[in-house]
């Protein structure tokens, strides 16, 4: 089945598709989620779950996000110093170190090449970024 039908309405559509970028990334997740459920309290797994999500779904290029927008976005508007507080609480969990994400996220990058070494993969460079002329003969 297709994500886009034009039989559809927009709003359906919509929901679709975000049905499925949200299943997307939490097939993701999922390993690294097992992972820190492991070693961190399952509120604060909870808590990074919907911060990354948060994260993706609000970032723009342009505009950082604050804490306080986090926290907003992590529950609702009217409880962001609680959702606030939440990521605050996971960052100084004496569990918490952003190695755990480094490792993990080694260990996805290890296991990709190994699944590529089997396999021949073709790079496409089309040069649409401008460089400076130096750095593409280095």
């Amino acid at each position: 089945m297709h994500l886009l039908t034009h039989t559809q309405p927009p709003a359906e559509r919509i929901k679709r598709i975000s049905s499925v970028f949200h299943d997307r990334l939490s097939d993701f997740l999922s390993p690294l989620l097992g992972m820190l459920d492991a070693r961190l309290d399952r509120r604060l797994v909870r808590t990074f779950s919907l911060l990354v999500a948060s994260i993706i779904r609000f970032r723009h290029r342009q505009h950082g996000l604050l804490l306080s927008e986090l926290g907003a976005y992590l529950l609702t508007p009217a409880k962001a110093p609680a959702g606030t507080k939440r990521i605050s609480n996971l960052l100084r969990s004496d569990k918490w170190h952003y190695g755990l994400l480094s490792d993990w996220l080694r260990a996805q990058a290890k296991a990709a090449m190994q699944q590529w070494s089997h396999q021949p993969v073709l790079l496409h460079w089309d040069e649409s970024v401008v460089e400076k002329p130096e750095s593409i003969g280095a």
